[in-house]
């Protein structure tokens, strides 16, 4: 809930899929409007580590995450560690 008060493009913006990191039990979405930007990274599946080298978002740094287990979201050399049913919020 926090993340999402702290975030209007979160409730509020336009969501786009971010194909270029998105691929298996990875899905990567922008949300957008004129007070921000916004990415959201969902592992449903097994743990991932998708690269955020060489897009968009490679600058980008964790500002929140949501998690099942004790396994933390990390963000290392432009990569992205997701534990599994991990979710990252990135700004």
């Amino acid at each position: 809930m926090r993340i999402r008060n702290e975030n209007p493009e979160v409730a509020r913006g336009e969501t786009q899929i971010v194909e270029t990191l998105t691929s298996g039990h990875v899905c990567a979405v922008k949300k957008t409007c004129d007070c921000g930007e916004t990415l959201i990274v969902y592992n449903i599946g097994a743990a991932a580590e998708p690269s955020l080298a060489g897009t968009d978002y490679a600058s980008y740094a964790p500002y929140g995450y949501l998690m099942v287990g004790e396994t933390p979201v990390s963000l290392e050399h432009e990569t992205l560690s997701l534990p599994a049913c991990g979710i990252a919020v990135l700004r």
